[in-house]
């Protein structure tokens, strides 16, 4: 397989790490996520196989070698534009060439009656924490657009509320326009994810 690093945004409590360490074992991850105590249980769940930081977003976890994977699972509606845009131009940079980055996202449902979707948003509202959701089409420009070729978009579930993009480094030059405050960088892959 050839996965030996595994960048993690958003890891949570360590669950589809836990699962990526089993699939790949001689892997390693290197996640970020911004609670402490999540931070505490995913670091128990990689145990000497990784580390685990405190962090937000477009903050992204230095590695030691470029990263065959990255995953985003669940967490690119928490970052305004910008920080989407940032942190994925951070994570391009970390990649190794032929790497393949995994995001899973939520977007605004089209059916009638999202009750679950309603009352999860809801709490994001009560906790003021303000919810960027885009559309899949707007997520794979952004995609593209910090150095990625999508390489799929699939629904995840029965409903439309989750998607999954994969996609793999693409040749082409990054400028600073195409992610604020980022040095510009230039990515040399031939998709293979």
């Amino acid at each position: 397989d050839g996965i030996k690093t595994i960048i993690d945004i958003g890891c949570g409590y360590g669950v589809p790490s836990s699962w990526l360490l089993e699939r790949f074992p001689e892997a390693r991850i290197f996640g970020i996520e911004p609670s402490k105590k999540r931070v505490r249980i995913a670091s128990l769940a990689v145990d000497t196989r990784g580390t685990v930081a405190q962090g937000y977003a477009p903050e992204v976890p230095e590695v030691p070698r470029p990263a065959e994977l990255t995953t985003m699972l669940d967490m690119v509606h928490f970052l305004n534009d910008d920080a989407l845009l940032l942190t994925l131009g951070r994570v391009a940079e970390r990649m190794r060439e032929d790497g393949c980055l995994i995001i899973r996202a939520t977007i605004r449902p089209q059916r009638r009656f999202p009750w679950v979707w309603w009352l999860e948003n809801a709490k994001l509202r009560f906790a003021g924490v303000p919810a960027y959701y885009r559309s899949a089409e707007q997520l794979e420009k952004m995609i593209a657009r910090s150095g990625f070729r999508i390489t799929d978009t699939l629904p995840s579930g029965v409903h439309d509320e989750l998607v999954w993009l994969i996609a793999s480094a693409a040749r082409q030059e990054l400028s600073r326009v195409d992610y604020p405050g980022a040095e510009p960088s230039t990515f040399t892959a031939e998709p293979t994810c």
